[in-house]
């Protein structure tokens, strides 16, 4: 597997999570931003990205 194809892949699959928890969020009462936990700042500009794209509304915040 050819690392474009790997990072296409690992993108679907966080896009699929991101679209649940959003959709979670508004479910349960909320208003569809959520947050999004990390320890890295490199994957918190991806899931920032991943969110951007999807055009859901939310904050990734980074805790070491």
């Amino acid at each position: 597997m050819n690392e474009h194809r790997l990072e296409r892949v690992a993108a679907s699959r966080i896009d699929e999570r991101l679209l649940v928890m959003a959709e979670a969020a508004e479910q349960f009462g909320g208003n569809g931003v959520f947050e999004w936990v990390t320890n890295t700042p490199a994957a918190a500009r991806f899931f920032e990205s991943r969110m951007s794209t999807l055009g859901l509304r939310g904050y990734v915040r980074i805790v070491p």
